[in-house]
């Protein structure tokens, strides 16, 4: 128990009229599901002044965030940090086993090449360090990708959050747990967005919301962007 959220299974393969993360190697979904089964047996309860509700959910489009540097170009992070992280990174794919020695090889290649941005999501003036993978072991054919939250205690990262097919997120205003509540972003077509809102809780980051984001319409022969998205709840 304990462990950080990661996507549900809704959010493996599924069609959109179009293959979503088909290139995402068949194992690695299968660590998200069970990652999921560690999330959902734990409850993933909130504490805290918690995330808005389904009828106050506020999300900006413009706010969406996307790691820049590479772990080796990271100049906040020391040599030894780095290492750590990447190992993290390593490690929080092995956890759950699966891949094969070759796989294995693939995963250590790849890691070091991951995105990071550094965010204090507590306001402790500690930043944690967000993660986003690349490679082909990592991502999909739209480009998006894992991604990780990890924080650091005494002299390791601690696996805060782990998740596959992410491209963005946003860092909500609203505070569970004593940090930052998270919503991360997933294509599921040009005019729309999927968005998972995660709060905080018992170790971790959990999963609490789903909604979809209408961000374009067609007029004529043309995708016009929104001036507002409209956002309804999953299923809805």
């Amino acid at each position: 128990m304990g462990g950080p959220g990661s996507w549900g299974a809704r959010h493996g393969p599924r069609s959109n009229g179009r293959d979503t993360i088909a290139p995402m190697n068949s194992r690695l979904i299968a660590i998200s599901l069970v990652a999921t089964a560690v999330s959902l047996s734990c409850g993933g309860q909130n504490t805290g002044d918690g995330p808005a509700s389904k009828e106050s959910f506020r999300w900006d489009p413009h706010a969406v965030q996307r790691a820049e540097e590479t772990t080796e170009e990271t100049v906040r992070l020391s040599a030894e940090q780095k290492k750590e992280l990447v190992d993290a990174i390593v490690g929080s794919i092995n956890a759950n086993g699966g891949a094969d020695a070759e796989e294995q090889k693939q995963i250590k290649e790849e890691a070091p090449d991951s995105r990071v941005r550094l965010v204090d999501l507590k306001g402790d003036g500690v930043p944690e360090v967000i993660a986003e993978a690349t490679g082909n072991y990592f991502c999909g054919a739209t480009g998006d990708c894992f991604f990780w939250v990890f924080g650091r205690v005494g002299d390791h990262y601690q696996n805060l959050l782990v998740a596959p097919g992410v491209n963005g997120f946003t860092v909500q205003a609203t505070v569970t747990g004593g940090f930052h509540d998270l919503v991360l972003t997933r294509n599921e077509s040009a005019a729309q967005v999927e968005l998972l809102l995660y709060t905080f809780g018992e170790g971790g980051y959990h999963e609490k919301a789903c909604y979809e984001a209408l961000v374009a319409r067609t007029v004529g022969s043309e995708l016009v962007p929104l001036k507002e998205p409209v956002i309804t709840p999953c299923g809805e």
